[in-house]
């Protein structure tokens, strides 16, 4: 295990360092090159800052699959106004609202409010329409914490949705959202609830989190 912790250290820093470096002369490119030039440029940017982002993920995930959970009481309205000065300052062209009471505490693993603020991030990430709308509805009865995201972009793709309601199958990750995901899979069995999917209206997507209390 030991190893294999530094192993898998040695090779995150090693991918971070090489991705810093082909985003840096892509960045050269995009400023220096041709308009046809530079726009690929722009691409191989984008892309290296995802890669980015899914070893940033898979850390995530190695570190909670290595510690042991913390449960403690979770003031949701507190964290969740955390989560949205984030997530605006990082992506201000997203309308994101939050409606929650303001009474809502439970006792649950302390990375709840991870689980929200990834399904909240990839809400905007993979929205591909001009103006990305997130809505964060919470509801709390004596049994249970009901936390639904929905959204207005794409649907998610099947194989994504796989990711998270098929457990113990090997599911191809071939978007970054993928291992967002699995890291809110492992969060919310830690907090021995569900998720569910559903459409919303006009289009979108609403992911349900359960939680029991």
């Amino acid at each position: 295990e030991n190893q294999m912790e530094v192993f898998d250290r040695v090779l995150r820093h090693n991918i971070r360092n090489d991705l810093n470096l082909i985003h840096g002369h892509a960045e050269m490119i995009a400023q220096t090159a041709s308009e046809d030039v530079t726009e690929h440029g722009k691409k191989v940017m984008e892309e290296s800052d995802q890669l980015l982002e899914s070893v940033a993920k898979q850390r995530d995930i190695m570190e909670l699959l290595r510690n042991d959970t913390t449960y403690e009481k979770i003031d949701l309205p507190r964290e969740l106004r955390n989560i949205h000065e984030d997530i605006h300052d990082k992506y201000s062209h997203a309308d994101i609202s939050i409606k929650t009471d303001s009474t809502i505490k439970i006792y649950t693993s302390n990375r709840l409010p991870n689980a929200v603020k990834e399904l909240i991030e990839n809400a905007v990430q993979h929205n591909t329409v001009r103006d990305p709308q997130v809505t964060v509805k919470a509801k709390q009865t004596k049994q249970k914490l009901k936390i639904h995201v929905a959204d207005n972009a794409e649907p998610i793709p099947e194989m994504e949705r796989g990711v998270l309601l098929k457990p113990g199958e090997r599911t191809p990750l071939y978007h970054g959202s993928g291992l967002g995901l699995w890291l809110i899979k492992l969060i919310v069995r830690e907090c021995g609830g569900t998720i569910n999917f559903d459409e919303n209206e006009p289009h979108g997507n609403v992911i349900k989190l359960t939680i029991p209390r």
